[in-house]
C-alpha cells in the first residue's frame, strides 16, 4: 500500500510541480500576514501585472492556460522581480523582507524555486 501511494504521489507531484506549489505556498503565507493595507497593495499589484502573467499564476498547475508563465526557476524569478516593481514601495519592502527571512530561518524551498541551485 504504502509503494502505491509513493507511486500516486510521485506521478502527480513532480519536481517542477512541487517547485511551483512551494512558490505559491510562500506568497499565500505571506499575504495571511498582511493587514488590509498591505493586502490592498498586494492585489493591486498583483493585478497590474499583465494577465497573462497573473492568470498562469492563478493556473499554477501544468497544462492549464499561461501555466508557462511559472513553470520553470527562469518564468518564476522573472515573475516575481516584475511583480515587486508593481507593488507600493511598503509592500514591495515587505515582501522582500519576507523572502530574505523565510528563505534563512524558514525553508530553502523558496530558493529553490527561483534559482537551478540546491
Amino acid at each position: 500500500l504504502d509503494k502505491a501511494a509513493a507511486s500516486a504521489y510521485n506521478a502527480i507531484w513532480s519536481p517542477a510541480n512541487i517547485m511551483q506549489r512551494n512558490f505559491a505556498v510562500f506568497g499565500g503565507e505571506f499575504l495571511m500576514k498582511q493587514k488590509v493595507e498591505g493586502l490592498r497593495g498586494f492585489f493591486d499589484g498583483f493585478f497590474r501585472l499583465p494577465l497573462e502573467q497573473w492568470a498562469g499564476f492563478l493556473a499554477g498547475w501544468p497544462g492549464l492556460p499561461n501555466n508557462d508563465q511559472h513553470e520553470t526557476w527562469w518564468a518564476r524569478i522573472r515573475y516575481g522581480l516584475t511583480f515587486v516593481s508593481k507593488l507600493p514601495p511598503l509592500v514591495a519592502l515587505d515582501m522582500v523582507s519576507s523572502i530574505v527571512g523565510y528563505s534563512i530561518f524558514q525553508s530553502l524551498a523558496l530558493i529553490q524555486c527561483v534559482t537551478p541551485f540546491l
